[in-house]
């Protein structure tokens, strides 16, 4: 039997529902998602023995069509398009954005209430102007490996992008210059949220896998925001090593975790002030992005 690839990647950056995505495809039986959903291959665990790749996260049986993965950070990372490109040539992309301003908050929340960011938002957001961009640094596929070896391991993060990964249309530039428009499809993640049904039909559509004879049930957030009250859990986790573990929890017993975190009281809200910057700084490339794909997005102007 001939080899066959990868057939598509879920892009975007964290916060932007590609765990919701990923979880709605994988209910569909012509789908599968890799076990974990993000395997970080292509941007930080990458060699060059690709069925090995395969045989790790993938299962798969004979009536799947689609498989595929969702590593968010595959937008940012600016070597990975090409490496995908390289792998599979054919590959289909699933690209979910959100507006940058709320997305970058959000970041920075699962983060600090995780302990892995120490710093308030509005320090956070200075540090990473300080820090300047970690891809142009020589030592950048080496920073971004410690990035998410900390992020597994629970630790304080060496570097931050809550600016940088709003930066969706320099980041899908480099995709354009490789594949066919016709292999990228965009999904907004406030659509996906109030339009689930419509945008998962297009989903399935752009897969090329037939539509399922029922609507998906079920409703909720998929990866909530952690409640206020949850960081101090997970600190205390973090203090105790424990969050290096969260990997080997099963998902039948991670997701109602996770659940009980996000009802930890509410998840704080931006300043005002730091809002207004972040719209100012995050416009051009707003303007960009609407142009590139002939979108409007006035609600992420509101």
């Amino acid at each position: 039997m001939p080899h066959k690839p990868i057939d598509f990647f879920i892009l975007g950056a964290p916060k932007c529902a590609t765990t919701a995505l990923a979880s709605y495809l994988d209910h569909h039986s012509q789908v599968e998602i890799s076990k974990p959903k993000e395997p970080h291959f292509f941007d930080a665990d990458y060699t060059e023995d690709k069925q090995a790749y395969e045989a790790r996260y993938f299962a798969s049986s004979n009536n799947v069509i689609a498989r595929g993965e969702a590593t968010p950070s595959y937008l940012m990372v600016p070597w990975v398009a090409k490496r995908i490109a390289q792998y599979n040539p054919r590959a289909k992309l699933i690209v979910c954005l959100r507006d940058p301003v709320g997305r970058a908050f959000s970041s920075w929340w699962m983060l600090y209430s995780r302990g892995l960011e120490k710093l308030d938002f509005a320090e956070a957001i200075r540090a990473e102007h300080d820090q300047g961009s970690i891809f142009d640094k020589p030592a950048a596929q080496e920073l971004w490996t410690a990035q998410i070896d900390a992020i597994a391991k629970g630790e304080e993060l060496p570097v931050r992008t809550y600016l940088a990964a709003g930066d969706y249309a320099k980041h899908l530039a480099r995709y354009m210059d490789l594949f066919p428009r016709e292999q990228i499809h965009v999904v907004l993640s406030s659509r996906l949220k109030s339009q689930r049904q419509c945008e998962l039909e297009q989903a399935y559509r752009f897969l090329s896998v037939d539509p399922p004879s029922a609507p998906l049930q079920g409703e909720g957030p998929v990866n909530a925001a952690y409640g206020a009250n949850a960081g101090k859990v997970l600190r205390l986790a973090q203090k105790l090593n424990l969050m290096q573990f969260r990997s080997i929890v099963p998902n039948a017993l991670r997701e109602p975790i996770k659940a009980r975190l996000s009802k930890m009281g509410k998840a704080p809200h931006i300043d005002d002030q730091t809002r207004s910057y972040l719209k100012g700084h995050f416009e051009g490339g707003i303007s960009a992005l609407e142009a590139q794909w002939q979108l409007d997005l006035a609600e992420w102007r509101k």
